[in-house]
């Protein structure tokens, strides 16, 4: 008897531990592994006067200085989009100091891969909690940084947001998911 009441102890002990153990997991942040495809330590936006050659440019001279890419620091490209490359590339005055990409093209495995520019800004690291991603950065006064991270697949078809925030945890941009790693800004 007290076997089977040792027994059925031992048992509960494992069941509540195992929903410990399982609630746990649930709320731990997941370290999102980046790769660095193309980073500047020199970089600078351009003057407006240099700036205004992309400007001038018939493709774009109705957006000019209040281009998104102009007056954010954080841009979203889609993996192998040269012509969003080649746009968020001209706007945000990238054009002055292009750096050759070092990612490896993801034609076929596409959908999953999400691209940051952080314009003045290093990235230091990606965390995932829920459906939350945090995008470690460190403001600059020079350079920028594009990186490229794989969706993990415990998010499945649930979106998520994503958060740009320094080290002492101050938010400096929200963005959110519209499809799996399609990113938009919220508003501010």
């Amino acid at each position: 008897m007290d076997q089977n009441r040792s027994h059925r102890s031992r048992t509960r002990f494992v069941v509540v531990q195992s929903a410990i153990v399982g609630l746990v997991a649930i709320t731990q942040q997941a370290v999102v592994p980046f790769d660095v495809c193309a980073r500047s330590d020199t970089w600078t936006r351009p003057s407006n006067d240099v700036q205004s050659k992309i400007w001038n440019d018939p493709r774009y001279n109705a957006l000019g200085p209040s281009a998104y890419e102009w007056t954010h620091n954080f841009l979203w490209n889609e993996p192998d989009s040269a012509s969003l490359t080649y746009t968020n590339t001209n706007l945000s005055g990238v054009w002055t100091e292009v750096q050759q990409s070092q990612c490896l093209r993801r034609d076929r495995d596409r959908a999953p891969w999400t691209e940051i520019w952080a314009l003045t800004f290093r990235v230091t690291g990606i965390a995932l909690k829920d459906a939350v991603y945090s995008v470690t950065v460190i403001p600059q006064e020079r350079g920028y940084e594009i990186v490229q991270f794989r969706r993990p697949s415990t998010l499945h078809d649930e979106l998520a947001s994503l958060e740009f925030v320094t080290p002492d945890g101050a938010i400096v941009e929200r963005w959110k998911e519209t499809k799996p790693s399609v990113f938009v800004p919220m508003p501010r």
